[in-house]
């Protein structure tokens, strides 16, 4: 869990408790995972992302280098409601994991700004390789960037500052 203390500058990535990881268990714990959703106007999109199995040991130590089925049955939902998505707005994606629901969103309106967040830097690295693997896809003129936000009141106030809000 990430931590909701204001004075906690650490993401938890080492926990001294924790059960050592076999580097052995699995040769190649990565995954590449694809989607491809209905286009509210026309055609498909296709998204790529590179993360870690469900299974994988890694994804102890941090819950957003794997998908998880409620990223996908939220893209489901939004593909079958793009009106809840005006043409220009703003959105931040708390959690963003891999990024599924919010680069999806980029993919699908014309002129917003998406800002996906993790508090993990592992899942961070992942988000933005992620995001730059699709952006190339994107007829959006607005931006999509990621952010680290680490739980708490100072935190999320300089997050806030530095997207300009």
């Amino acid at each position: 869990a990430r931590g909701l203390n204001d004075d906690d500058d650490d993401d938890d990535d080492e926990n001294d408790d924790a059960a050592p990881i076999d580097p052995f268990k699995d040769p190649d714990p990565t995954q590449s995972f694809s989607f491809r959703f209905p286009h509210p106007q026309n055609g498909f999109i296709d998204i790529v992302l590179q993360g870690y199995k469900a299974e994988s040991d890694q994804i102890w130590k941090s819950t957003g280098l794997t998908i998880w089925r409620a990223a996908e049955q939220l893209c489901e939902y939004i593909v079958k409601h793009p009106d809840l998505l005006k043409s220009k707005c703003n959105i931040i994606e708390l959690g963003a994991g891999l990024g599924l629901c919010g680069i999806l969103v980029h993919l699908m309106t014309t002129h917003s700004n998406v800002c996906l967040t993790d508090g993990d830097t592992d899942a961070l690295k992942a988000l933005r390789e992620n995001v730059e693997l699709n952006k190339k896809e994107s007829q959006n003129e607005g931006t999509i960037s990621c952010c680290q936000l680490l739980w708490g009141r100072q935190n999320s106030i300089n997050l806030l500052q530095l997207l300009g809000q």
